[in-house]
């Protein structure tokens, strides 16, 4: 029904063409110039009595042909100037091996670059040994005699004395320290024995030895500080056979592989398509469009062409490359574990593509 309501359309409107070119020379509008373009485009005999409107839509599968990645490596150094010379000097050796694959410099973005310093703890080189004993003292006392007892504990460099968790004794630490864990032990015990008399002469009597600990006390490590350069490098590859070979390369120059891989079309590919359809599609329109004008009627030029798609990408992860992070060695990069990468195969893409055009209906008046 809809299209028997078009052509009636169209064929008064052919009708009122035909009489507007009988109509007198001196009239306000001429159509002879109109009349004379449409015989030069479609012969004496035929003219365009109207439009027709319409689209065709394909969808086109295209293989991703570009995947992205990125690369960490963090260098640590005495100094920031050393920190930056390490971390300049593996990204080189990194970016000549790209180069060697015919992967160029535009292929190459720097995405984060960070400097800082951090206190790191590193053995003491042929640190002294110290020894320390220590022995917890418990006693009895009452509240007429406790400053007596803080006087005294305050002679031999003791401040701390406190209540049990019952509240039944004081408890206080003698401590010494020395080069030699048994002289330690021997002034400590001497310690004891001269605040035990000293609290006798106050009439203490209920002190007794509740612990003792013997043991080495000097540091075997220190904190120094360290500096450290991080430097984070996105790489854009066309080739997917190249990626082992980048990947195997920058672990064995200790960077960090990042799980962020991405898969996508390039513009040139994605064009290159398109204009493989283009050709298809307006076919396939002009085809539609002649099938919907039936016999009576003839399909001229296109007046407009117009062509829309909707692009379906999706990015694809491989799985996690399960790396120990940001162990760093003295003066190299952070140390991890290479595992096996697993990179997963990419999906295929797809773009909706639409094509409208409208196109003059031709009649042949004699028909």
């Amino acid at each position: 029904m809809k299209k028997t309501i078009l052509f009636a359309l169209l064929l008064n409107l052919g009708v009122a063409t035909m009489s507007n070119a009988n109509a007198p020379e001196n009239g306000l509008i001429s159509t002879q110039p109109q009349i004379d373009y449409e015989q030069l485009k479609y012969g004496n005999d035929r003219f365009a009595i109207g439009e027709i409107n319409v689209s065709v839509t394909e969808t086109i599968t295209l293989k991703p042909d570009t995947a992205t990645f990125s690369i960490t490596y963090i260098t640590e150094g005495d100094t920031p100037n050393d920190a930056s010379n390490r971390n300049a000097n593996n990204i080189k050796k990194l970016n000549d091996y790209l180069m060697e694959l015919g992967i160029n410099q535009d292929n190459l973005t720097t995405i984060g670059y960070q400097n800082y310093e951090n206190e790191k703890e590193q053995p003491i080189d042929n640190a002294a040994k110290r020894f320390s004993s220590t022995f917890t003292i418990h006693l009895n006392i009452d509240n007429e005699h406790f400053f007596d007892v803080v006087k005294v504990l305050d002679e031999h460099q003791i401040s701390d004395i406190k209540l049990d968790d019952s509240h039944q004794f004081y408890v206080f630490n003698i401590q010494e320290i020395n080069e030699s864990a048994n002289q330690a032990k021997q002034r400590n015990q001497q310690k004891y024995q001269q605040i035990v008399k000293q609290l006798k002469q106050l009439g203490i009597n209920e002190i007794s030895v509740a612990g003792y600990d013997n043991q080495m006390v000097s540091a075997e490590n220190e904190l120094v500080k360290k500096y450290y350069v991080q430097n984070t490098q996105l790489i854009k590859v066309n080739n997917f056979e190249q990626l082992g070979k980048i990947i195997t390369k920058a672990q064995e120059l200790k960077m960090m592989v990042n799980n962020d891989f991405n898969y996508s079309v390039s513009e040139k590919e994605k064009n290159r398509i398109l204009e493989q359809y283009e050709q298809t599609m307006y076919d396939k329109l002009a085809a539609k469009a002649t099938r919907l004008l039936g016999q009576h009627y003839q399909l001229g030029v296109p007046t407009s062409l117009v062509s829309n798609q909707d692009n379906h990408f999706y990015s694809v992860q491989p799985r996690d490359y399960g790396y120990s992070r940001t162990m760093v060695n003295a003066g190299q990069s952070q140390m991890f574990e290479a595992q096996a990468v697993d990179i997963q195969s990419p999906s295929e893409f797809t773009i909706t593509l639409t094509m409208s055009g409208i196109f003059e209906i031709v009649m042949n008046i004699y028909q």
